[in-house]
């Protein structure tokens, strides 16, 4: 059946990458209307973080670190903020970009006598001319500017993570992001202790965390912030699963 001829309006839930600025979503919604305006009566678009979120509460925090890293919080009236996410060369702290170009960075910063360092950088140096394949540690400029490849790069932590001789808790820390087994055997309060996470919520007014991991798709979270954004009342599905409650007092 052509969809112009559709006995219902469609409505259309985005939760896109990088989808973060309300004058670019506009621009783009507004696009769809005027360019593609038989596909639905009504476009809502956000950014996968916020839409992943509404997956799985009607409010709530998401906290991702993968290649790249950002906080965002969905309140109850629709409102977004958030912390970070703006990419490498901005921030994405914690991730496993930022955690290899920590470890690349303290080795020139020690040759160059800017820093020096707790531990041997001596494994981390062998890593780095194994992981990309070179001769001299200047060679990874080439990997860093021409032949630039983000998650080649992040990827390194993964070999730190696995081989180098890191201390135990930060070791502990990259295993449990990059390890199956870590993911089963690990303590998750163990993790967050160690990452400091414990350590800033006491004495606050946060009594407690619960912690969960989503378990359906961001684009049922998109579809129930179209919804919402059109005036119709659907059942949130809170598609999460509960992976540890932290009580603080």
């Amino acid at each position: 059946m052509d969809i112009r001829f559709r006995p219902f309006p469609y409505k259309g839930g985005l939760g896109l990458s990088g989808a973060e600025g309300a004058r670019d979503n506009a621009l783009f919604v507004e696009y769809l209307k005027s360019q593609h305006g038989d596909l639905a009566d009504h476009v809502y678009l956000t950014s996968d973080a916020v839409a992943t979120v509404a997956a799985a509460f009607e409010h709530g925090v998401i906290l991702i670190a993968g290649t790249g890293s950002s906080c965002r919080v969905l309140l109850n009236d629709g409102r977004v903020f958030g912390v970070g996410g703006w990419g490498h060369q901005i921030g994405d702290g914690g991730s496993a970009f930022w955690i290899a170009m920590r470890a690349i960075r303290m080795i020139f910063d020690e040759d160059d006598g800017m820093e020096i360092p707790h531990e041997s950088t001596q494994k981390i140096r062998e890593l780095l001319l194994e992981y990309f394949n070179i001769e001299d540690k200047v060679d990874i400029l080439e990997h860093l500017y021409s032949k630039f490849q983000k998650s080649k790069v992040a990827l390194f932590t993964k070999e730190l993570a696995k081989r180098a001789f890191i201390p135990v808790p930060i070791r502990t820390i990259l295993q449990y992001f990059f390890s199956y087994r870590y993911r089963r055997s690990c303590s998750k309060q163990v993790i967050l202790r160690l990452l400091g996470f414990v350590h800033a919520v006491q004495g606050t007014w946060i009594p407690k965390v619960n912690i969960y991991r989503p378990s359906t798709s961001s684009a049922i979270g998109a579809a129930v912030m179209v919804a919402q954004q059109a005036g119709i009342s659907i059942p949130h599905p809170n598609c999460a699963s509960l992976l540890e409650t932290i009580n603080f007092y």
